[in-house]
Formats: structure tokens, C-alpha cells, sequence
């Protein structure tokens, strides 16, 4: 899981039907990615610009995962 992926979802107020429609995936095939955080790398750019924020943070892993 990634937390800080999530957080910025929240903190937007993207739903995740609307982030997966900017990322081009179904919303089922996003809910996975975000769980497993296998997202193909034009996503990885989708969301790193849609957040303003650095890959480190967003795809930082909860301690002991």
C-alpha cells in the first residue's frame, strides 16, 4: 500500500473513477495498482504531475511491508 498515493487522492478530492479515467485504466485496474503499485510507467508520470509531487513520496511503502 501506498499511503501517500492515497493521502493525495483525498486531499484532492479524486474519486478513483476520476483518477483512473486521466490515467487511461479502468477503475477496477486502478484499485489494484494501488494496492501493488505495479502502474506501467505513463501512469507513474500521469500521477506524479497530477499531484505535483516527487515519485519517492508518492511510492513511499509503509514500514514493513
Amino acid at each position: 500500500m501506498f499511503p501517500n498515493l492515497e493521502l493525495e487522492q483525498v486531499r484532492n478530492g479524486y474519486s478513483d473513477e476520476y483518477v483512473a479515467e486521466k490515467l487511461g485504466i479502468s477503475q477496477r485496474t486502478y484499485r489494484s495498482r494501488k494496492v501493488s503499485g505495479e502502474f506501467q510507467a505513463p501512469e507513474v508520470v500521469a500521477l506524479i504531475n497530477m499531484y505535483d509531487r516527487k515519485f519517492e513520496y508518492l511510492f513511499h511503502q509503509e514500514s514493513g511491508l
